[in-house]
Formats: C-alpha cells, structure tokens, sequence
C-alpha cells in the first residue's frame, strides 16, 4: 500500500517540478537577503551606511542581489525543468532513436612480482637502555 502514488494530471506534475526547480529556490533565497540588505542600506544609521569608505555597500550589494535574483527568476522562467527533463530521458530532439549506452571495457589487472629485500637478522623488540 505504501508504493501507491496519487494519480496527477500533467499540468499538476509540470507546477510541482516548477516550484522546486532550484533556480527559483536559489533566485528566492537571493531576493530575501537583497531586499533585507536594501531596507538596511536605506533605513540604517548614517554611520553604519557610510563605514566602508563612505560608500553605502549594503545598499549597493543588495541591489546586486536582487539582479542576481531576476536572473535566476528570468533563468527559470524561460528555460522550464520540465523541458529539460523531457530531453535528458534518453530520446533524442530530432525524432530518432536513442543511441544504446557504450559498454565499459573491462579493466585489467596486472600483477605485481614483490620481491622481499634481505635485511639483518635483529632484535624485533627495542628496551631502553638506563
């Protein structure tokens, strides 16, 4: 009973493979710490703002966070995982077969010859001398 699945239509199965698409997660994470940094950058002490060498930087990364947060967003939105996913299954875009996987060549093992090296007969336990 536990290997039963709930039957989804392909619309529901294309909105949850969306939303977890790690762009977004990654473009949204982005955008929480931009707009935090921003509304510091803004509404901080003048003091604070103006530390690294009078320039605002927690305004200025911010905003640069927030581009980077458009770009995953705008990166997610125009190439959809569930394209990509329909091309990696194996079938080719063009409309021909699919190519059978290379089988691994199997490896060979050589054998090494140990050769012992004579040594000297000695004591194989040390004691300390007082």
């Amino acid at each position: 009973m536990a290997d039963e699945q709930p039957d989804l239509s392909k619309e529901e199965v294309e909105r949850a493979t969306s939303l977890l698409d790690i762009r977004r997660i990654i473009g949204s994470v982005l955008g929480i710490y931009g707009v935090l940094l921003v509304g510091a950058g803004v509404f901080g002490d003048h003091e604070v703002k103006n530390k690294a060498a009078g320039v605002n930087i927690n305004l200025w990364v911010g905003l640069a966070l927030l581009v980077a947060c458009g770009v995953f967003w705008a990166w997610a939105s125009t190439r959809p995982l569930v394209d990509e996913l329909e091309g990696a299954d194996g079938s080719d875009v063009s409309g021909g077969e699919p190519e059978p996987p290379a089988r691994a060549q199997p490896q060979r093992r050589h054998v090494a010859v140990a050769v012992q090296a004579e040594t000297k007969p000695g004591p194989t336990r040390r004691t300390r001398r007082p």
